[in-house]
């Protein structure tokens, strides 16, 4: 599995999950601004559709291929459980996507994962809800009025699952549409500063 791990000055680590058609390279400085210090490790959606790279198939439709984000949530779980054990990191991880990687994020917590106790959700989809205890796992979810993938009534189903599953949630709403704001990252860094 591709990825890229830059070395940081403390104890934490971010992990990186670029939207449909990123690379790993993408949401660096996007951990760079929320933590300058941070270990940083981004990895490369293995999948490629239409060349473009993503964390999970697709059906022709847009709908997600369960069997394949299933497989491929525990092929990244395993696969960070042991980068943590390589490199000797600390538990102190948290995750961050976008779109695509938001979605694998969330299959990751819905599949018990324990690698984080710490999300960023930046435009996330609604994805199959399992029966799990989310209790300890801080989330922040950020969601567009005009985001044309992500609607505003399942961005708000996403945010009540994870409240109801136990997780410490917080969000914010804006009117940006499918993209990541300057305001968006303002509001994760001083979230991220606060857990």
């Amino acid at each position: 599995m591709e990825y890229k791990y830059i070395k940081g000055n403390n104890s934490s680590t971010i992990i990186l999950f670029h939207g449909t058609g990123g690379d790993i390279n993408d949401l660096i400085p996007v951990a760079k601004f929320i933590d300058p210090d941070s270990n940083i490790i981004s990895i490369k959606g293995e999948v490629v559709e239409n060349g473009m790279n993503r964390y999970f198939k697709r059906f022709p439709n847009g709908s997600f291929d369960y069997k394949d984000l299933s497989i491929r949530t525990k092929t990244i779980n395993d696969f960070i459980i042991k980068l943590k054990k390589d490199l000797d990191l600390s538990d102190n991880i948290t995750a961050i996507g976008y779109s695509n990687g938001a979605n694998l994020i969330s299959s990751l917590l819905l599949n018990d994962s324990d690698v984080f106790k710490n999300a960023v959700l930046l435009h996330p989809t609604v994805i199959k809800e399992k029966d799990v205890n989310l209790k300890g796992i801080n989330i922040y979810i950020t969601y567009g009025d005009n985001d044309p993938i992500c609607s505003l009534t399942g961005s708000l189903s996403l945010i009540e699952m994870y409240i109801n599953k136990g997780a410490n949630v917080d969000s914010l709403r804006t009117n940006k549409g499918h993209r990541v704001s300057e305001e968006e990252l303002i509001k994760v860094k001083e979230w991220y500063e606060k857990i």
